[in-house]
């Protein structure tokens, strides 16, 4: 065929078309698919296929690339031609216009995932040749930020203010109230969730797109027909119930619940929270939307968890400065400086070790400072709290200071409750126990004050200072708890090991 053929073949096929296409919708699609297959560029026949039914993305961006030649086959033989064009989750756009074109092809690439497509031409200020289509970018963009799940970023489209000249139509409206009421119900608002239903009045006999009687309703802005727009009275239902659920408000959920039908059927989220009162919708922050490295992905969001981590870790960088100073400034403690230093190189080992997949070794975090008062047992422990929270064992780097009162009960059996409820509260933090063996006090047995400090020295996890008298352990023979703690003996005076003896006998039991 040659190219001064071309054209008159595909009118041929495409004036066929348009008589058939009332009587017989197959037989107008087929000549319409072979007016494009002769003439590509001839986007009244584009337009045909889709109101013949062809609604393919590839024939909408095809409609929408040659939609400038639009009217040229319909105004030949005096003829009018639209199609109906899915637009967002509720509505449809009737397309007559290349800007029309162009906002349904926007709607398309949102629901084949084309998220930066979409994005890109729905900023094309050529799609706002009409007044009526600032409404309409206005719901399909809020579409874009619903279907990604950027929920702050719907509420913000679905707030913003329009031209004063701009067509507002009460169901774009009613749509785009919805999906606004979605994103906040999302983000926890069940409040402001609510007050977006509220704009929208479900009216049955509503009288036109574009009416504007005043509503029933205080707070509503529109109304629409829910025999008209079965799915967003449904969705209105539904979103009212979950926010009624979200206040606590069970019994107003059920209500809502059950009125999100279709057809007198259920929808199957309203279905499923009404099977499951416990069931609510999963919420989130902007915080955790703006971490996304994919802003339209939701899976690549970082966790709260994550996040925390990492604004943790450069408070946990001068943490670990900050013990290592404190504890460098004081005076002696070799042992006690040099046993950090060996725990850090550990801890080092320990990871590289996991990260190969090697087999490691238990380790134990507790620590032992034996010395008399004043030889800065206190204010080793402060500085252990820093290092240890720099280095991750414990989450926080203050220490809980404790004395006998807090974890050792007045009769037998008592303490070691105290004392589980006390380490319960300590967790997470470095556990200072003062002054330890003041609770053998003549008037109680040692074999339960004992049982005591066992008890704390036996629960792993947690970091035991246990400051003492002078020398009130040593040359203890209870190698259960010798085996539970490490050893950072500073400033032992050999006199207060003889005293300890006389009073204590050479064998704690």
């Amino acid at each position: 065929m040659t190219s001064s053929t071309t054209p008159a073949a595909a009118r041929k096929y495409f004036d066929t078309a348009m008589a058939l296409l009332d009587s017989d919708v197959a037989g107008a699609a087929a000549r319409f698919q072979e007016a494009t297959e002769v003439d590509p560029s001839m986007a009244d026949a584009w337009l045909g296929r889709i109101a013949a039914g062809d609604e393919a993305l590839s024939t909408v961006e095809q409609l929408y690339t040659y939609g400038i030649r639009l009217h040229r086959e319909t105004n030949r033989i005096g003829a009018r031609l639209s199609a109906p064009i899915k637009a967002g989750p509720y509505l449809s756009i009737s397309v007559t216009e290349a800007s029309h074109a162009g906002l349904a092809l926007a709607s398309a690439l949102i629901d084949d995932r084309q998220y930066e497509k979409a994005e890109a031409l729905l900023a094309d200020s050529t799609l706002l040749d009409t007044w009526e289509n600032h409404q309409w970018k206005q719901y399909i963009e809020s579409y874009l930020m619903f279907a990604t799940q950027r929920w702050p970023d719907v509420i913000a489209v679905a707030a913003a203010t329009l031209p004063p000249q701009a067509i507002i139509m009460s169901a774009v409206t009613a749509a785009t109230c919805t999906l606004a009421a979605h994103a906040a119900a999302h983000l926890g608002q069940a409040r402001v969730a609510l007050e977006w239903t509220d704009r929208v009045e479900l009216r049955a006999g509503f009288g036109g797109p574009t009416e504007t009687r005043r509503s029933h309703l205080e707070t509503a802005i529109t109304a629409v027909d829910p025999t008209d727009f079965p799915l967003i009275a449904a969705d209105l239902a539904y979103v009212r119930g979950m926010a009624h659920r979200q206040l606590g408000d069970e019994p107003k959920a059920q209500i809502w619940l059950s009125k999100a039908t279709i057809n007198g059927a259920l929808i199957e989220p309203a279905k499923q929270a009404l099977a499951d009162p416990a069931l609510q919708l999963v919420v989130t922050d902007e915080d955790a939307i703006s971490s996304r490295s994919n802003k339209w992905d939701v899976t690549t969001e970082v966790s709260e968890q994550q996040r925390q981590e990492e604004e943790h870790q450069e408070r946990r960088i001068e943490l670990l400065q900050e013990g290592r100073a404190l504890l460098d400034n004081q005076v002696g403690l070799a042992d006690v400086k040099r046993a950090v230093a060996e725990l850090e190189d550990q801890i080092e080992v320990r990871a590289l070790r996991l990260a190969a997949g090697l087999p490691v070794a238990n380790q134990t975090n507790h620590m032992l400072l034996v010395g008399p008062p004043g030889t800065g047992k206190t204010t080793t422990a402060e500085a252990l709290g820093k290092i240890y929270a720099g280095l991750g064992i414990v989450r926080h780097p203050e220490i809980v200071e404790v004395k006998r009162a807090d974890f050792c009960g007045e009769h037998i059996g008592a303490s070691g409750p105290k004392t589980n409820e006390l380490i319960d509260r300590s967790l997470g933090r470095i556990l200072f126990m003062d002054e330890a063996l003041v609770a053998q006090a003549e008037t109680i047995t040692y074999s339960v004050d004992l049982g005591d400090i066992r008890a704390v020295a036996n629960s792993d996890g947690k970091l035991i200072e246990l400051t003492l008298h002078p020398g009130v352990m040593t040359g203890y023979a209870h190698a259960a708890l010798a085996d539970r703690l490490n050893l950072a003996i500073a400033a032992l005076r050999a006199e207060a090991e003889a005293e300890n003896r006389a009073r204590y006998g050479d064998e704690l039991h």
